[in-house]
């Protein structure tokens, strides 16, 4: 005999749907806490506050004010603040007006342009410990293997904190004063 309680779900599947929502959910918070660890040593290799890797938007525009990428941090700061508060009014699939439309494509489309100005930044930060540009691939697959690899192993250190961009340097034969 089958009884059903609640949603609809018999009672096994039901507690079976439970158990998966918190192993999803202790998954989430464990990779977002080793996130935040590795950007923090990062952080604190660069010189900046390793505090900053807590929050999402300014992780980004601290990681690329340390490698001459500020502009793209700066944009990873206003798109994350952006999408998160459009997210908000988003349907997740259950689209009823023209408005619901717009808002689940801004957030689309936010999100995306967020994933590319990240990759940027994360290419500074490779040019930055002087790594090959395959780490980037990793770091936006497994974030949270890459960075705290990146950021509590002695072997990677920054080489050029990018404060000085590579364009305004000028060779020539006479020595500087």
């Amino acid at each position: 005999r089958m009884t059903f309680s609640g949603g609809g779900l018999p009672g096994n599947k039901q507690r079976q749907a439970g158990f998966e929502m918190l192993g999803v959910g202790i998954y989430t918070i464990v990779t977002e806490l080793l996130v935040i660890a590795g950007i923090w040593k990062i952080l604190m290799k660069c010189g900046e506050k390793g505090w900053y890797a807590i929050i999402p938007g300014l992780r980004y525009y601290k990681l690329g004010a340390c490698n001459g990428k500020e502009r793209d941090g700066l944009r990873c700061l206003f798109l994350e603040i952006i999408v998160r508060i459009m997210s908000f009014f988003d349907t997740e699939g259950d689209i009823r007006t023209p408005t619901e439309l717009v808002i689940s494509q801004l957030v689309l489309v936010g999100a995306i342009l967020l994933f590319i100005f990240e990759i940027r930044v994360i290419f500074g930060v490779l040019r930055t410990f002087n790594m090959k540009k395959k780490w980037a691939f990793l770091w936006a697959l497994i974030p949270w293997i890459v960075t705290p690899i990146i950021g509590f192993s002695s072997r990677f250190q920054p080489v050029n904190l990018g404060k000085f961009k590579e364009e305004g340097l000028k060779g020539g034969l006479t020595p500087a004063n």
